[in-house]
């Protein structure tokens, strides 16, 4: 019996010891404080898109990290090359508002015409992107325009 309780120490003492065994605390985070800190989108970041309706013209920006909203961010826009937006190729833009909860933004119409006047001369891409609040442009990617 003694034989026996030893070798059930020795047993239990080298599964501890090698990790066998291990200990763990359980945290408590409610529920809801776990699934406001998820946060998913399907393409995992920001993506630039058009959409041609009559004779306007549609840029979005999709699947922002955060809501667009002045907490996060200060515009976003569309240009026709590579730079950050200036006042020479911006095809159009839109200012955050004071709330919001969407991850997506969405322009105003731009006419057919005005689209045209940006991409022409080989400028054949939209370019999408976001100023943070901390002033700085971040791309949103690129998509060739048809």
């Amino acid at each position: 019996m003694i034989k026996k309780l030893g070798l059930l120490l020795v047993l239990t003492t080298g599964m501890l010891l090698s990790g066998a065994v291990g200990v763990s605390a359980e945290t408590t985070t409610s529920k809801a404080e776990s699934i406001r800190s998820i946060k998913v989108h399907p393409q995992g970041m920001a993506h630039t898109r058009y959409e041609k309706r009559g004779d306007n013209y549609y840029f979005k920006i999709l699947a922002l990290q955060s809501p667009f909203n002045l907490n996060y961010y200060l515009r976003v826009a569309w240009t026709n090359d590579n730079k950050e937006p200036n006042s020479y190729n911006t095809i159009t833009y839109v200012a955050a508002t004071a709330t919001g909860n969407s991850f997506d933004v969405v322009s105003n119409g731009v006419s057919t015409a005005v689209v045209e006047h940006y991409l022409t001369s080989g400028k054949d891409k939209v370019y999408g992107w976001a100023k943070a609040k901390n002033g700085k442009w971040y791309s949103a990617g690129a998509l060739p325009f048809k």
